[in-house]
């Protein structure tokens, strides 16, 4: 599975996340979920949004119980109706809904798979594949932590430049490895408006996994039905569900 992947690389999306260890009673679980929570200060004194994820394998025991001494905790304390919950947990799901702040989005990611054999690149025309760590951290300096300190690779899809110019970048990804390379995540894939419809996510995607040989997730939104589509016809497969629970209404 992803999940240390996945929790890697938001752990890195900004300076402001701080990593929390699990509380009892989840210390005492055969799989102890993962879990960070966000803030919008350093200072970390004046919380705007907690951001929970609950990664385990394995269905958590007694979810309700566990969920509110999660609640107590001085992190988390009186900052529910701000609270974001991802699990694979479905008695979580229902949980989270009924926090006592009415939900404000719930949504189904599907947790996909690739053992990229035989994968053929795919080239447009006009364009070539590169690297673009310096152009991502010049272009989302708050978004740079997953690069400088996340380690995480960036894939790009430029104009060829043939005109003179250096070079548009107009299609990217990041990803993230796991430490002994034999799996790796897909944790952002983005094209531009006004480049969607060309295949240049599919020459971005096609052209990291020639000559990838570890196993390859990423997650998507079940309602992208056309980034589902493109997936799904380069090998990808549904491995499980991941549930999205968010509360808090603008920052969700």
């Amino acid at each position: 599975m992803a999940s240390d992947l996945i929790a890697h690389h938001y752990l890195h999306t900004t300076p402001s996340h701080v990593s929390h260890p699990p509380p009892k009673p989840f210390s005492t679980t055969p799989i102890p979920p993962s879990h960070f929570t966000l803030y919008t200060t350093t200072s970390n004194k004046t919380v705007e949004r907690v951001w929970l994820i609950l990664h385990g394998d394995e269905d958590v025991p007694n979810p309700s119980e566990q969920m509110y001494a999660l609640l107590a905790t001085p992190a988390l304390a009186g900052n529910h109706r701000k609270l974001t919950v991802n699990t694979y947990d479905k008695r979580i799901v229902q949980w989270a809904i009924g926090i006592g702040n009415r939900a404000m989005r719930v949504d189904l990611l599907y947790e996909m798979v690739l053992k990229p054999e035989g994968i053929k690149e795919k080239v447009v025309k006009g364009y070539k594949l590169g690297r673009g760590e310096s152009w991502f951290v010049k272009e989302f300096p708050a978004m740079a932590g997953i690069v400088n300190v996340g380690g995480e690779e960036v894939w790009v899809v430029m104009t060829d430049g043939q005109e003179g110019g250096e070079g548009a970048v107009v299609s990217w990804m990041t990803v993230v490895r796991s430490q002994d390379g034999k799996r790796s995540y897909v944790s952002t894939l983005e094209t531009k408006e006004s480049y969607r419809g060309l295949g240049l996510a599919g020459m971005l995607l096609t052209g990291f996994l020639n000559g990838e040989k570890g196993e390859v997730w990423l997650t998507v939104f079940c309602t992208n039905w056309v980034a589902v589509e493109m997936y799904v016809k380069l090998g990808w497969r549904t491995k499980r569900c991941l549930w999205f629970v968010g509360h808090g209404g603008d920052e969700v």
